[in-house]
């Protein structure tokens, strides 16, 4: 289920979408979740790592996963020859475009050479005709900090 969206057309995917996803299983190093799109099931493999930094839980039973396409510059950190994103939280994560599949497009995070790096697949669907941004910023919140009063 799409909670909130915001939008400005171009030929790009720009949109920041949230979606309400419900735990399925937990794995040793991710935990699955799945959420009913109009079309299609979108179903989403996160890092344990980043929902424990994000929402203080091991797998909460429901996780709100908000996607934004994102500009970030790429820059140079340490002596290695790989590009990573310069992160404002740390909370974040950003994806970099992988590949485009029939139903999908599969992102992969910027993970160091210590690091597996995980990767999501986004349904062609959540972005609605557009192409595809080459960086997916990922981010879990807590439900209730989506509705802020004031």
């Amino acid at each position: 289920m799409r909670i909130a969206a915001s939008h400005s057309s171009v030929d790009t995917w720009n949109e920041t979408s949230a979606f309400a996803f419900r735990r399925i299983f937990v794995h040793s190093e991710t935990v699955r979740y799945h959420c009913q799109l109009e079309q299609r099931m979108f179903d989403l493999y996160l890092s344990r790592k980043l929902i424990e930094i994000n929402s203080q839980q091991q797998a909460p039973d429901e996780a709100i996963v908000v996607l934004c396409a994102t500009r970030r510059r790429l820059t140079q950190i340490g002596f290695s020859d790989e590009a990573r994103i310069a992160f404002q939280q740390d909370s974040d994560e950003v994806m970099r475009l992988f590949g485009v599949m029939q139903n999908t497009v599969q992102y992969r995070s910027f993970g160091s050479a210590e690091e597996k790096p995980w990767r999501i697949y986004v349904p062609h669907e959540v972005f609605k005709g557009f192409a595809p941004p080459e960086h997916l910023g990922v981010r879990i919140v807590r439900r209730e900090s989506l509705f802020v009063d004031g």
